[in-house]
């Protein structure tokens, strides 16, 4: 019996382990892959509108994109002081992304995501058309003519994909930060009217410190009063819009260099 069934189980190793040990990395660990998102062509704002050039809408969504790859590669370094209104404490958060993104080459890859049908406003217009050449009138004397609905889709915003080939250096620091000194946590913000596109990146902020403040607090009554420390982006942040507001959720490591919590209350 053991003459039979020992190279059935060989075989079987075989095919268990060996696809496992050639296999390719995950993408995580050899590519880092960041999404954004820009406004092109006319755009309400307030009681105004503002029309953004596809070269414009080009720029802000590669700025994004760069931003975010960053974030995700080398972190960034934060600094907050918690608001307290009973001492007149006011309140400030700086993120400052750890190098700038110049060190992107030829390895980055920029691709635009096609739209799909919820990318686009639907607008309903009315045009006014006639039953016959000559103008009719109705009973109050103005011409007559049936309205007919044209619904038309009109792509208000263009999205991105960049696509960044990690270099060993680059694998080996994101490894080492997210040791076991660093700490995961969430982060999520609602509060900016999506109307304005420069608030989407204070909606992203907000979330980071958010995440921060999450993870600062050893427990519900613990108030921190400053934090300082670095933060990495485990992932493209995710941005949409909700009831006319920017919603921002962050997954980041962080690690703190400095804590201090209120004495007193």
């Amino acid at each position: 019996m053991r003459n039979i069934f020992w190279p059935l189980s060989a075989i079987l190793f075989q095919l268990l382990i060996l696809p496992q040990a050639h296999a390719e990395p995950f993408q995580h660990e050899t590519y880092v892959v960041s999404y954004a998102e820009a406004p092109i062509g006319q755009h309400p704002i307030d009681f105004s509108s503002y029309y953004y050039s596809e070269d414009e809408c080009d720029k802000m969504a590669k700025r994004e994109a760069e931003n975010f790859a960053v974030g995700q590669i080398y972190g960034y370094s934060f600094e907050l002081q918690v608001e307290n209104p009973i001492t007149k404490r006011g309140e400030y958060f700086t993120l400052t992304p750890e190098v700038t993104a110049d060190f992107f080459d030829k390895t980055v890859v920029y691709t635009e995501i096609e739209n799909n049908e919820s990318d686009f406003y639907k607008k309903k217009h009315f045009k006014l058309v006639y039953k016959s050449a000559e103008l009719q009138k109705n009973s109050r004397g103005t011409s007559a003519g049936t309205y007919e609905e044209i619904e038309s889709d009109l792509r208000d915003r263009k999205r991105f994909k960049l696509t960044y080939k990690l270099l060993e250096a680059q694998k080996s620091h994101r490894k080492n930060f997210t040791g076991t000194l660093a700490e995961s946590s969430k982060g999520e913000d609602l509060s900016q009217n999506c109307q304005y596109w420069d608030l989407r990146n204070t909606a992203f902020e907000n979330a980071v410190k958010n995440a921060v403040l999450n993870k600062a607090r050893k427990n519900i009554k613990s108030r921190p009063e400053y934090i300082s420390g670095k933060v990495m982006l485990k992932e493209s942040p995710q941005i949409t819009i909700n009831n006319g507001l920017w919603r921002a959720i962050v997954y980041v490591s962080i690690r703190f260099d400095e804590v201090t919590y209120q004495t007193s209350y």
